[in-house]
């Protein structure tokens, strides 16, 4: 892609290559451009190119372009367009991959390289895939859940009917066996269904009162051993989400690092940590600003072979785990246009919920905050083993 030229010849160490009118035209683009001459001097690049990079564009100019692209005087010796893949040195002192295209864009020498990150493109083509496995799970599980249901109400009126002609003690045991497993088993194709059942376009939610809730149940059955630390920023706005959903998100957050900590025979520290965050990639793509909610513990991680399956439906590592906890979780995050994320090594494992935040409510602008002695600046005790920080 070329911009419009607007060329001189060289006779300086930071050349204008583009007039203003091109330079702005090339810093609106989303790819990354770099100019350079037939010796391989840089002469401009855009701004899409600084942040890859990772340097200004006067930082750049005085950098040697091959310091930044080794293999670019090798490309500069080819003839016509060149495309392919190039080394990118950032100014982290990192090296990325790029796909490249090389081009010439005068008679004197100048050439335009046009750089697209792969690492970008392949987690975009990994996020459809995932998008697309989940939905036909949704859709898979939903036609299950209805198929389960049907006979079980068939079951459920028939042991109720037999129920009430029956007269001996062991018979009306059995029938209550019946009843009762009926029952456990609508239960839960009503939570396999639950999660996909759409969510108002409207719903806002506060976290703090929701993340309050979640730390009044969760302590009820607290051992002595584990530290429940609250690490709340109590400026973050509402977000868009139902309140329900969303502390059903959390408890099972939560319940899921109290059982891995318990898993591991000890104590340990769970730790409910919000914050804003920057330039956050959510369900439909990049946001400036996001609500940021993770939920961490000590425990023993979760196995290297099921991080990339553990938000699928049936996967647990849990023996007696049902495999839908995390399942859920996801499904109501990206069912409010958000993203769950998972870090995880033994010793430190990390569920981290990003939600975009809801437009502001002129009727109710000031969030309620959990209660008057939490803090984010100083840490403080309760007798039930959490601990504000």
């Amino acid at each position: 892609m070329t911009p419009p030229q607007n060329h001189r010849p060289v006779r300086d160490a930071h050349p204008v290559l583009l007039s203003p009118t091109a330079k702005a035209w090339a810093d609106a683009l989303s790819a990354a451009m770099v100019w350079v001459d037939a010796e391989g001097r840089l002469l401009e690049l855009n701004l899409a190119a600084e942040a890859m990079t990772g340097r200004t564009r006067k930082s750049a100019l005085e950098t040697p372009a091959a310091a930044l692209f080794p293999e670019l005087a090798e490309w500069l010796g080819k003839e016509g367009a060149v495309r392919g893949t190039i080394a990118v040195e950032t100014a982290e002192g990192t090296r990325r991959t790029m796909a490249a295209a090389l081009s010439a864009l005068s008679d004197e020498g100048v050439r335009v390289l046009e750089l697209t990150d792969l690492q970008g493109v392949l987690e975009e083509a990994r996020a459809g895939v995932e998008r697309d496995v989940r939905a036909a799970n949704a859709t898979l599980l939903r036609n299950l859940a209805h198929e389960i249901k049907n006979p079980l109400g068939g079951i459920r009126g028939a042991a109720q009917l037999l129920r009430s002609e029956l007269t001996n003690p062991d018979d009306l045991e059995c029938v209550g066996v019946v009843l009762s497993e009926t029952e456990r088993l609508m239960r839960l194709t009503e939570r396999i269904l639950s999660p996909y059942r759409p969510q108002r376009a409207d719903a806002r939610a506060n976290l703090l009162p929701v993340l309050e809730r979640v730390r009044r149940v969760v302590e009820k059955d607290l051992p002595e051993s584990v530290e429940l630390v609250r690490d709340y920023d109590i400026s973050l706005p509402a977000v868009k989400g139902d309140e329900e959903r969303l502390t059903q998100v959390f408890l099972n957050l939560a319940t899921n690092a109290l059982e891995a900590l318990a898993r591991q025979g000890g104590g340990g520290t769970v730790r409910i940590r919000t914050r804003i965050v920057r330039d956050a990639r959510l369900l439909e793509g990049p946001v400036r600003q996001a609500a940021s909610v993770e939920v961490e513990d000590d425990g023993p991680g979760v196995p290297d072979e099921l991080q990339e399956q553990i938000f699928y439906p049936l996967v647990t590592t849990r023996a007696e785990g049902t495999g839908l906890g995390l399942a859920l979780v996801k499904s109501c995050v990206e069912g409010c246009g958000g993203a769950v994320q998972l870090e995880s090594r033994p010793g430190r494992t990390v569920f981290r919920v990003l939600l975009p935040l809801a437009p502001p409510d002129l009727s109710n602008s000031i969030p309620n905050a959990p209660d008057s002695t939490t803090s984010a600046a100083t840490p403080s005790s309760t007798p039930n083993g959490t601990r504000h920080e």
